[in-house]
């Protein structure tokens, strides 16, 4: 465990190789008092994180604070990944919503600063830069450059002092490890590169490797929802959460806790927004099902054959189709969430109600 490693006084990336940034290592000091002590952070994270969600949803209607708690707490992907597996996801999550309620509040310096702690505690938060500055910056508006400006200096100076007091303290390694062993990482899980490269694979043979179009159709993805953020004045919310959403699609490891992420911004999303179409209610709700119908087969395959890992043995098969499935149901709520704003003129307000942000940005 790296939290010993570095109260041991340890570079925790010699102990162990992950891809973590120096952000993660903070943990270590409740792990001083309690081994348990980070895990009681998750939890309590994630509890918060959820209320406070829901309080926003009672705003609107109580079917909406309903449709909250099933996506964040009856949900076994949110569940099972805090409270029985321990995993830290949740965290970056609220930090990444943070940063982007922040940049919506037209406050870009602290947006920034906060985006920056998400990625240094785990890189792939950094997707959010180019989409919240797009879904924020207009064309012939001063102040909104100028917004965009001060965000991107203020995440681009954090990043760079978190990583470079990382060096000083635990080396140079601590800066490249998490970069390139995320880049070594074959397809796992829920990866559509797992299903490609796997046993069953519609096409090829064993010797195909299409896994190393991860990183450009992720580049290639976000840089498109930049665009259709500027064009279409999207609220940064549902820019953010549909970038997270086509991240996790096209990154090869594919493990399930990542998805808590997007969940969050999800959730406030359903929380605010004045009307959500039923075809999107059908697409995020089967999305956020099968997700969690993923974790919970993963806990009770990894329970059945008394392993401490999910899909194994006689389940082993899973792991090679599921990313097939996977990959449609994402891209069925990409579709729908990029829709919903084509379909309305931009910049026409979607009637919010008090205190609400509209799916489009006036």
């Amino acid at each position: 465990m790296s939290w010993r490693a570095t109260n041991g006084g340890v570079s925790p990336w010699e102990s162990q190789p992950y891809a973590y940034g120096p952000v993660f290592n903070l943990f270590a000091a409740p792990a001083r008092i309690d081994e348990l002590g980070p895990k009681y952070l998750f939890v309590i994270t994630w509890v918060v994180t959820a209320a406070i969600l829901m309080a926003r949803a009672t705003r609107r209607s109580t079917t909406r604070a309903v449709a909250v708690a099933l996506m964040l707490v009856v949900n076994p992907l949110t569940a099972i990944s805090v409270a029985v597996f321990g995993l830290f996801d949740v965290v970056v999550g609220a930090i990444s919503l943070g940063a982007v309620v922040l940049w919506r509040r037209d406050r870009p310096a602290a947006a920034g600063v906060c985006l920056a702690i998400g990625v240094l505690l785990k890189l792939f938060p950094a997707v959010l830069v180019p989409v919240l500055v797009a879904s924020g910056c207009r064309a012939g508006r001063r102040a909104h450059v100028v917004k965009s400006v001060r965000f991107l200096v203020a995440v681009g100076a954090s990043t760079a002092v978190g990583f470079g007091l990382s060096a000083l303290m635990w080396g140079p390694r601590s800066v490249t490890e998490p970069l390139s062993f995320g880049a070594q990482r074959g397809p796992k899980l829920m990866s559509i590169f797992r299903y490609l490269d796997g046993r069953y694979r519609p096409i090829g043979s064993s010797d195909l490797d299409v896994s190393w179009l991860s990183v450009p159709l992720i580049v290639v993805s976000i840089l498109a929802i930049s665009v259709w953020a500027f064009r279409y004045r999207v609220d940064p919310v549902v820019a953010s959460a549909t970038a997270m959403i086509a991240t996790f699609n096209f990154y090869k490891v594919g493990h399930q806790q990542f998805v808590v992420v997007v969940m969050l911004l999800l959730a406030l999303w359903v929380a605010e927004a004045a009307t959500i179409p039923t075809r999107q209610r059908a697409a995020l709700a089967l999305y956020s099902c099968w997700y969690g119908l993923a974790q919970a087969g993963y806990l009770w395959t990894a329970v059945a054959n008394d392993a401490q890992y999910g899909f194994v043995g006689e389940w082993s098969w899973v792991r090679e189709v599921i990313g097939a499935p996977t990959f449609l149901i994402a891209s069925w709520l990409i579709y729908e969430l990029i829709a919903l704003p084509m379909r309305s003129t931009p910049g026409a307000s979607l009637e919010p109600g008090v205190g609400e942000h509209p799916i489009i940005v006036v």
